[in-house]
């Protein structure tokens, strides 16, 4: 055998080849007896159920019964369980996602995984474990709820663990799970607590844990906030923080004066609530200086009022304005689409002071009341975000009050050179007016290939905008073109004009040279 085999390096960096078939996996193992711990390791190291392990066992010791649990069909002495510890001892990763968990497949009955835990705690039996998902030892509401054999397995080695807080589990022994973790997984780097569906706000406080990277935690009670934040600021090193706010905001706690805390590494937050004055609270008691990226998503329809104080709120947190890259809100609210009087109208000045934020690649404000902006703000974004990839305004109803023109869009579109994707209403139903050349003659806007996706939302076309050639001319990259369904009685004209958009990108492609023939036509005075 070569001496470079002798490198665990190099025989890592060959199996990576193989890494992704469990089935060529296997067969190096098999194969070769230096390659064998090597690839039995990378065969073991992310598991999504115990299941595996227990199949580990002699055939003649377990069954599989109609509902798919792992029985034992007769007691495994103790001499079998060798190849189980041996095996679970490889294993890094214990996590299930949605993508991996299966009903199809088989799973450990309770008296199975009591008998393995028993034989084998589980800080014994995963010493090399780092990130655990605790719905990944079993399926069963009788584990998922013992957080006493959760915390067997915390160790100074766990980095990531996500659980779950069932019903059934009292508050307190959350509080207790919680306050082991600073002595018991002092290394943590990702917390991740979820609720089941209907469960009210935990009314807990996180612990303090300093090298925590990620945080996310579903219904927590807004009005633990402060508390939480306080103890949060020990995470020196947290940049993603995703919170799910439940309860009543405390607004006299955010007049009463107390500083902001500052969350000085923060790089990316996440907050989800009902109404959207939660968040507005939580962003008046936090300073994010080097914040990168926000998003929010609310179930009640915001008024004016409330996006004003959000604007204001986002302002006064992240401080400086160098820094932001992202700004994304849903609104979920449901509302009565088709009864526009009973939204908002959502003018320009309200998203104005977004302008400060110079870096800004994505601004997404989707299912909004009723946007109304104009095309002096669409003007002004076009310089304020010469980075911009991501633009979207799109409102619920039908009955847009827009005043952005064809001619700002345009204007915007062509301007702003890495924009991929635009979601805006305007008006289509005049030929645009064209901007002048220093010689005074005029011209249309730069070509602009960035561009794939186009939805107009409400837009109002008509066939006198030369909206097709338009588009063809000045984005030849447009691959997505797409409006939401207003008035049938525009359906066929819509559909029409689509069509003809469709045929001269076709036809570009074909004959490159028409383009020239198309501006010409663009540039000549129109009726």
């Amino acid at each position: 055998m070569h001496n470079a085999l002798q490198i665990d390096d190099i025989i890592y960096a060959i199996l990576r080849y193989v890494k992704s078939s469990k089935t060529d996996l296997v067969n190096v193992a098999m194969t070769c007896s230096k390659f064998s711990d090597t690839a039995l390791n990378m065969l073991w190291c992310e598991q999504s159920s115990l299941a595996p392990l227990i199949m580990c066992l002699p055939q003649d010791t377990w069954e599989v019964a109609q509902d798919l649990t792992i029985n034992f069909s007769r007691e495994p002495v103790l001499v079998e369980w060798e190849r189980v510890r041996i095996n679970a001892s490889r294993i890094r990763r214990l996590i299930c996602t949605s993508s991996s968990y299966s009903y199809a497949l088989p799973k450990p009955s309770g008296p199975v995984l009591r008998q393995l835990f028993a034989l084998f705690p589980p800080g014994l039996l995963f010493p090399k474990l780092f990130a655990l998902r605790f719905a990944a030892v079993s399926h069963l509401p009788e584990f998922q709820s013992d957080f006493l054999l959760l915390r067997q397995f915390l160790s100074p080695e766990l980095e990531s663990l996500t659980f779950d807080v069932p019903l059934s589990v009292p508050t307190y022994e959350v509080e207790q799970l919680l306050g082991a973790l600073p002595a018991e997984a002092s290394g943590l780097r990702h917390l991740s607590i979820t609720t089941n569906n209907g469960r009210s706000a935990c009314r807990f406080i996180v612990p303090k844990l300093p090298k925590l990277n990620r945080l996310a935690i579903d219904a927590i009670d807004v009005g633990l906030t402060r508390q939480n934040i306080t103890n949060i600021q020990y995470s020196r090193c947290l940049q993603n923080l995703a919170l799910q706010l439940h309860g009543s905001s405390d607004t006299e706690n955010q007049l009463s004066g107390d500083m902001p805390l500052e969350l000085s590494t923060l790089k990316q937050l996440y907050l989800f609530s009902t109404p959207l004055q939660d968040c507005i609270s939580f962003l008046l008691q936090v300073s994010t200086p080097q914040l990168s990226g926000i998003q929010i998503t609310y179930l009640t329809a915001a008024t004016p009022a409330e996006l004003t104080a959000f604007v204001e709120s986002l302002c006064t947190s992240c401080q400086t304005f160098a820094s932001l890259e992202t700004i994304s809100m849903l609104d979920r609210s449901r509302k009565e689409w088709w009864k526009p009087d009973s939204y908002g109208r959502l003018h320009s000045r309200i998203f104005r002071p977004l302008l400060q934020f110079r870096r800004l690649s994505t601004v997404s404000f989707v299912g909004m009341g009723k946007c109304c902006l104009d095309d002096a703000f669409i003007e002004d974004a076009a310089v304020a975000w010469p980075y911009l990839r991501v633009l979207k305004f799109t409102s619920m109803t039908h009955d847009s009050d827009s005043e952005v023109t064809f001619t700002a869009m345009l204007s915007l579109a062509s301007r702003c050179k890495l924009l991929r994707t635009l979601e805006l209403t305007f008006d289509a139903t005049h030929f645009p007016r064209l901007p002048y050349s220093p010689d005074g003659n005029r011209e249309l806007w730069t070509t602009q290939p960035a561009l794939r996706e186009l939805h107009i939302g409400h837009s109002k076309v008509s066939a006198a905008s030369r909206f097709p050639r338009f588009l063809a001319v000045m984005f030849p990259g447009l691959a997505v073109l797409t409006r939401d369904p207003t008035e049938l009685d525009d359906g066929v004209a819509w559909r029409e004009l689509r069509t003809s958009w469709t045929q001269l990108m076709i036809y570009r492609k074909m004959f490159p040279d028409m383009e020239n023939t198309w501006r010409e036509s663009l540039l000549q005075p129109q009726p």
